[in-house]
């Protein structure tokens, strides 16, 4: 018997589905060994593991709207295409193997021209569901897997290089809406013979360990493993943004294929990248594009392959500032990373990094262009890119860094985009060496036939990248060929951007992938006594470090905090002491001694008693469909969170946190007094990760804006347990108005119910005074909702999110749960 995938993704629409057919990717028949060639990525192989690929299902589809809870980011089952080249100048026979829970392996051939290329598309072939392949061919290819959601989301990624250690630089678990799924090929073809699998998670800044998790992997099975649900995940600390980013250490007795999903929940954009072997890990790491504020931001992810040494850093950024008539730019920084570590540096300025980038780069003129790593020891890279639009996330893509021994100088591109498809192909071209790269680009038929324009040609300076449209010259669906005067790294970028508005009105996302190395080359060493200067002209050049201090003792699995803890801010520390040494006594020539009388001594001073402080104490109790809520309820990191939150500055920024006790009581002892203008509240708050679907997600207490020493102050009784349920409209459309809203209301008959509307879903953001979210006027205890006309700062076309918010005329509040998509139209029937 097939076995299941050990770990699902279980986010709404891709659970059900999974749920009802049994999800998993299963072992092929008969017995193949692992893989020897343990093959560096983009030079090509002759065994290539993809580990998701997806058929959709308009019916299936549509029945994930009818539940009305439908996600962004990857929506449902999306299409996939395999793309294909023959690096070679024979004829390439190619063996494609299709695997799916129960169901016998599905097997095509294929024979790609000399120098050609196929694309394979899986709908037509398979029926609904996930899949994971395997290309077998005669002589190296290159091997491309893209896949596009219904929403207009969209993936690319070059079939990962097996290994038995690997890392992934950067993991993310609910930091803005952004959650990664791995996904797990065991390469392994053995009957009978399953592999063990550790996946292993590190703090980024101390390198200390935090969670692992073992599996056994049945051969070549895919295994999927969902930050978002798994427990061990949901034990990782969370920083400001109410997350977790960090690195990720894969080890298996046999060679593994790792991809990860980066599904952004909140928006449409989703990314693909790949955990790398540490064998590919070098001092050099080259990211040929990264924007900060020119039509998209990155994320950069700088990973130190070894277990317990440091490695000092240094980066070199080159580019030009768009907003500054395209002006060339340069900046430098260092720092080191611990063993185990990572460091991620934040261009969109969201404050995720835990290294601040040179801050001239995130100045208002923005940036783009490239990065080169330097470390004293071997590190791997990679950049997530993304574009926010007026608040909302529409298009992300990422890719991992180019290695020293990964630059060359003939390369080929599967496919060209064309931009009536919604989308267009480009290239970005980054020069490492000393001397320009002189370029030539031409275009494979399906037919086979080879097109080179000889007016078709550009250079690239040192040090700097190039960006070019190919779509302009070469026809949709065609197999682009570059060669290069000299070694250089080059990415392929599928985009429908032209300018900023463009993306709101295609809500296409995009896709960033290494062209495929058809050969190789080395990076030229540099003159050292070079006649003209090779730094880019402009911005001073500037090297800040960042001191990571004293490598902390790891924690064990389990903490348990104290329940009063204080965030405070730098400005009400008191100023340190000043000291000044007293100066060294200085040696004089004295004649006979002289009798000096004693000094005095001072009576001994008795140290008056420390006054008791008066205990203080806000309380309150929880009950859960009018039961008490269980005590031990609200331990850090595991479940729904009792919080004690301060206002300050006009943020409630977590104060404390506390646990259940006996009759659903709580009790925050000693809290802090409140200064002028700030405020408690109690916050009862449930990540949506824990998909408690039957629980408020929110309820917070009246304010508390007065509060001393000695005072004690009971916020009442939260009932977490009877939350609403939302039920028309279904989600994911768009409606003319007017149009009712309607929901299944509380038993609570005291509920006064507000219909809320806001461009962002992201409702556990630490922030609730948000300027983006309408409420209508007070209904009471009502079911529905009737919108007559657009709300203020609303328009037709772009998507919302609609739930329910519920008061209890206290000044207590909170809000369901459920929520959904929606879009207004000015006619019936909208527009797709």
């Amino acid at each position: 018997m097939r076995p299941a995938v050990k770990h699902a993704r279980t986010t709404v629409s891709v659970c059900l589905l999974a749920i009802l057919l049994g999800l998993a990717l299963a072992p092929a028949s008969g017995s193949r060994a692992a893989p020897d060639d343990l093959t560096t990525r983009q030079a090509g192989t002759t065994a290539g593991y993809l580990p998701d690929l997806q058929v959709p299902d308009g019916q299936a589809g549509l029945a994930s709207l009818a539940r009305g809870a439908v996600p962004d980011g990857m929506e449902g089952f999306g299409s996939s295409d395999i793309e294909l080249v023959n690096l070679g100048d024979a004829e390439n026979a190619v063996d494609l193997t299709l695997q799916q829970f129960d169901t016998a392996d599905q097997r095509f051939e294929r024979t790609l021209a000399p120098s050609g290329h196929s694309w394979f598309q899986l709908a037509g072939q398979l029926g609904l569901g996930r899949f994971g392949a395997i290309v077998r061919a005669a002589a190296p290819i290159g091997i491309v897997a893209r896949t596009e959601w219904p929403n207009g989301a969209l993936t690319a990624y070059e079939a990962p290089a097996v290994g038995r250690e690997l890392i992934l630089p950067m993991m993310m678990r609910g930091v803005g809406g952004h959650a990664s799924i791995f996904n797990v090929y065991n390469s392994y073809g053995v009957p009978d013979s399953s592999t063990e699998l550790t996946i292993e998670v590190f703090d980024p800044s101390s390198g200390a360990f935090l969670v692992d998790m073992t599996d056994a992997l049945e051969p070549e099975s895919v295994y999927i493993y969902d930050s978002t649900v798994m427990p061990r995940f949901r034990t990782l600390p969370t920083d400001r943004l109410g997350g977790f980013i960090g690195p990720v250490r894969f080890g298996a007795r046999n060679p593994v294929a790792v991809m990860a999903y980066g599904d952004e929940t909140t928006g449409e954009g989703v990314s693909a990248y790949l955990a790398r072997p540490v064998e590919a890990a070098s001092t050099l790491q080259l990211l040929p594009a990264l924007r900060a504020k020119a039509q998209g931001s990155s994320l950069v992810a700088i990973a130190n392959v070894s277990r317990n040494d440091p490695v000092e850093v240094e980066l070199d950024y080159r580019g030009v500032a768009p907003g500054d008539g395209g002006r060339a730019v340069g900046y430098r920084q260092s720092f080191q990373i611990r063993g185990s570590g990572a460091a991620y540096l934040d261009l969109a300025d969201r404050g995720r990094g835990n290294v601040a980038p040179p801050a001239e780069l995130l100045g208002p003129a923005g940036f783009f262009g490239n990065l080169t790593v330097r470390a004293s020891g071997p590190v791997l890279a990679m950049a997530q890119e993304e574009l926010i639009f007026r608040g909302h996330l529409f298009a992300a893509s990422a890719y991992n860094a180019f290695g020293a021994d990964e630059v060359g100088v003939r390369f080929e591109v599967p496919r060209v985009l064309d931009a009536a498809s919604g989308r267009s192909t480009q290239l970005l071209v980054m020069n490492p060496g000393p001397v320009a790269a002189e370029l030539e680009l031409g275009y494979r038929r399906e037919d086979g036939g080879f097109h080179l324009d000889a007016a078709w040609r550009a250079s690239v300076p040192p040090g700097e990248t190039r960006v070019l449209p190919v779509s302009e010259r070469a026809p949709a669906g065609s197999q682009l060929s570059l060669e290069s005067s000299q070694p250089v790294a080059v990415l392929v970028q599928d985009t429908p951007f032209r300018a900023e508005g463009y993306w709101d009105t295609w809500r296409l996302d995009t896709s960033l992938y290494p062209a495929l190395l058809r050969q190789a080359a080395a990076i030229p060493t540099p003159d050292p006594n070079p006649t003209q200067p090779t730094e880019p002209t402009g911005q001073p050049t500037t090297r800040p470090t960042v001191d990571p201090g004293p490598r902390p003792t790891p924690l064990p699995y389990a903490v348990h905090a104290p329940a009063i803890l204080r965030s405070v801010d730098l400005a009400r520390l008191p100023a340190p002491a000043t000291v000044t040494p007293a100066p060294p006594p200085v040696a004089t020539a004295t004649g006979p001694a002289t009798q000096q009388p004693p000094t005095p001594t001072e009576p001994p001073v008795t140290p008056t008693p420390a006054e008791t402080p008066i205990p203080s104490h806000i309380r309150g109790r929880i009950t859960i469909m009018g039961q008490p809520a269980p005590a031990g309820m609200g331990e850090l990191f595991d479940g729904p969170q009792i919080e004690l939150r301060r206002r300050v500055g006009g943020r409630w920024e977590r104060e404390a946190y506390t646990v259940i006790g006996e009759a659903g009581s709580f009790s925050f002892e000693n809290p802090a007094p409140l200064g002028p203008g700030e405020a408690y509240q109690v916050w009862w708050n449930v990540d949506r990760g824990l998909f408690l679907e039957d629980m408020l997600q929110r309820w917070m207490s009246p304010d508390i804006e007065a509060f001393g020493p000695g005072d004690t102050v009971d916020v009442g009784s939260f009932e977490v347990g009877d939350d609403l349920e939302l039920t028309m409209p279904i989600g994911g459309l768009r409606w003319p108005l007017p149009r009712a809203f309607n929901w299944q209301p509380r038993s609570l008959a005291t509920d006064d119910y507000r219909w809320a509307l806001s461009r962002s879903c992201d409702l556990t953001r630490g922030d609730i005074e948000r300027d983006d979210v309408f409420l209508s006027e007070p209904l009471g205890h009502a079911d529905t909702y009737r919108l007559r006309e657009l709300p203020p700062g609303t328009a037709f076309g772009p998507s919302y999110c609609w739930w329910v918010h519920i008061e209890d005329g206290s000044g207590a509040r909170g809000w369901s749960t459920d929520y959904r998509k929606v879009g207004f139209c000015e006619r019936f029937p909208c527009d797709p």
